[in-house]
């Protein structure tokens, strides 16, 4: 390989050449080599070769794509301020849409400013550049430029907005703008450039952009906002520029006012209104602090609320067959809609709780979910219904009433209508969501309701005791459960219910359960849902309820067909192409998903602390073990794997 030296005498001879003819063809092969050896230092050669070629390229008369690369290592040692020395960067003129090839060279370049609060103050007051990174956000047509863009000015507004080390982070609200913040919402041009470009009004003339650009740029501003709002929520429901806002339609809440209520033509643009649901739904994920004012809500929800786009978000779901509701519009907004309700109920669960929505939620659940064994098993699963169910406190899948609870109570839970014999991928997934509870990390509370039966107090584990009480409502109302779910298991040729259902075992060994509570002696056991209220909803004869879920992996009615399962030996069918060890395999990725689960079976097992735990528990625990040491596969596994074979 040519020394450096050498090289980098041959490109400057090349540029040299270039700047004499522009239309000299790029040595491509050159430009790659002096890629690989010059780049990893900052000195006065490097600093001259970054100079000529920024001064060349801009005059070739051919596209100079080949080269931005080797540029982009040569500036990758230095810093923001490093790179202002270099007086012949065009910041403005490489953020221009036209120029593309530049475009990604020079965001990578603003993106430095982004490591440090000074450098990002050094780019602020620069209004003409922060002026072309928005106009080349909202209005590039290159994808990749545009996501670049937008997280390079997210980057810099965050580090403009972090906490001080030793802040109070009670006062961040309180702490004045940053200068990049000031430079986006309060320059009068800029803050009214990301409006004129958004906007199908026709205010301005500038920039020239056609409807399908301005929605294009109405999204991407849609998906940038949720993450701004997360930093300061207060900077974007606040007004400004009370003169430019009111040419929108803003009365007070800004620029999310603007994007939510006033940017999209949602009536006449189905795939926008899709886009603004999923909008709101980002948002409420995003932006979770709850409101000081109003209790039970995030800020984000209250917003929504308030301005009535929470119950319209709701209508395409809730109530699909309304007469207000456009047929067509139903079936695209559907999902999205369903989707904003799953969001809404995992972020906002103690509104959730206490809302009129949640009745109509469950009410839906159970029609939605209500279908023949045949299309369960052959046509496409309720998707966006099984998410719905995943996202809900599972505190409300519980039998609704006052009691007594008999095996019909059962059926008043949505949860009760997804199949174990006649079942799918999906239904598996959504069951495991359920009966695993809570990550263990993570602590779910609600409040008690008076006028709510099946409420409870605030106790970190709700929850989990919820998910344990409907895993054995649905085994003792299912007695069939586990002879289905490992015949699913077993079956190859339907890789990815067999995946699902290998799963789902998983999750119900490693679950993360609790018993309810007994109720305080001040409170009435009708308002707090307790253990023996629990108890009263299980039909007669009943399962053992072991409060561990590998405990109940290794019980009746799971111990007949769940460990057994596990311990045999994994089908590799490895006489056939694809068999053993191809990774890719149906056999291959069942057989170690099915390890993998017994693995976790042992591990919780021997974490249980039982008082006496008996012999047949010490057999189970040696067999666990046992068939651990063989690995995924045996011997044995070739002599079934063969014969199950030649049965199919």
């Amino acid at each position: 390989m040519a020394s450096s030296g050498r090289l980098i005498e041959q490109l400057t001879a090349h540029l040299d050449a270039l700047d004499q003819d522009p239309s000299t063809a790029l040595d491509v092969r050159l430009l790659d080599t002096c890629a690989l050896v010059l780049p990893g230092s900052v000195g006065e050669a490097t600093s001259t070769l970054i100079t000529r070629l920024s001064e060349t390229l801009p005059k070739l008369l051919q596209d100079p794509s080949p080269a931005i690369p080797f540029l982009m290592k040569l500036l990758e040692p230095y810093s923001f301020t490093d790179v202002l020395a270099f007086q012949s960067v065009d910041f403005v003129g490489g953020l221009q849409t036209a120029a593309l090839p530049y475009n990604d060279l020079v965001l990578s370049l603003l993106q430095k400013a982004a490591s440090k609060a000074s450098d990002a103050a050094i780019l602020a007051g620069r209004p003409e550049v922060i002026a072309a990174l928005v106009t080349l956000w909202l209005c590039t047509p290159d994808a990749g430029v545009a996501d670049k863009a937008g997280r390079v000015l997210y980057e810099l507004l965050k580090v403009d907005r972090e906490t001080p080390q030793g802040a109070n982070c009670e006062h961040l609200a309180s702490r004045p703008l940053g200068l990049v913040w000031r430079r986006v919402f309060r320059d009068r041009d800029i803050y009214g450039l990301i409006f004129d470009i958004c906007t199908l009004k026709p205010i301005k003339k500038e920039p020239q952009l056609s409807k399908s650009q301005k929605t294009l740029a109405q999204a991407r501003l849609m998906d940038w906002l949720p993450a701004l709002g997360a930093q300061d929520w207060a900077a974007i429901t606040q007004s400004y520029h009370r003169d430019i806002e009111s040419q929108y339609g803003v009365k007070e809440a800004g620029l999310l006012e603007f994007a939510a209520l006033h940017m999209v033509d949602f009536k006449d643009d189905v795939l926008m209104h899709r886009c603004l649901i999923d909008f709101f739904a980002k948002l409420l994920r995003s932006v979770t602090q709850p409101h000081h004012d109003v209790s039970k809500r995030s800020v984000s929800l209250n917003f929504l609320i308030n301005n009535r786009l929470h119950s319209r978000s709701l209508a395409y779901y809730l109530d699909p067959t309304s007469r207000s509701l456009d047929p067509i519009d139903v079936k695209f907004l559907y999902s999205a809609s369903a989707d904003y309700i799953a969001t809404y109920a995992s972020t906002n669960p103690e509104h959730f709780l206490i809302s009129p929505d949640r009745k109509r939620v469950l009410d839906r659940l159970s029609m939605a979910l209500d279908l023949t064994p045949a299309r369960w098993a052959h046509s496409d699963p309720p998707r966006s219904d099984l998410h719905v169910l995943c996202s809900l406190p599972r505190i409300t899948l519980l039998p609704q009433g006052d009691g007594p609870y008999g095996p019909s109570a059962w059926t008043s839970s949505p949860l009760s209508l997804l199949p174990s014999k006649m079942s799918n991928a999906d239904v598996f997934n959504a069951l495991e969501v359920v009966f695993h509870g809570p990550p263990r990390t993570e602590v779910i509370t609600f409040p008690t309701q008076p006028s709510d039966t099946n409420q409870v107090k605030p106790t970190s584990g709700t929850e989990s005791a919820a998910a344990r009480a409907l895993y054995f409502l649905y085994i003792n109302n299912n007695h069939g459960f586990f002879r289905d779910l490992i015949a699913h298991a077993e079956t190859v040729a339907l890789k990815e219910t067999a995946l699902a259902a290998i799963s789902l075992i998983t999750a119900i060994s490693t679950a993360n359960w609790a018993v309810f509570q007994e109720a305080p002696s001040e409170m009435r056991d009708t308002d707090f849902l307790t253990e023996a209220k629990f108890r009263s909803m299980l039909p007669d004869p009943l399962y053992d309820t072991p409060r561990s879920g590998a405990l109940a992996i290794i019980s009746p009615p799971s111990l007949e067909y769940t460990l057994p399962y596990l311990l045999r030996p994994a089908q590799s069918f490895s006489n056939l192409v694809g068999g053993r060890g191809d990774s890719e395999s149906a056999a291959y990725r069942i057989a170690v998903a099915k390890f993998d689960a017994l693995k976790a079976l042992h591990a919780m097992v021997m974490r249980l602390d039982l008082e006496d735990p008996g012999k047949g528990f010490e057999v189970i625990v040696g067999a666990l073990a046992k068939r651990i040491s063989q690995g995924p596969w045996s011997k044995e596994g070739e002599v079934g794997g063969r014969v199950g074979t030649m049965e199919m």
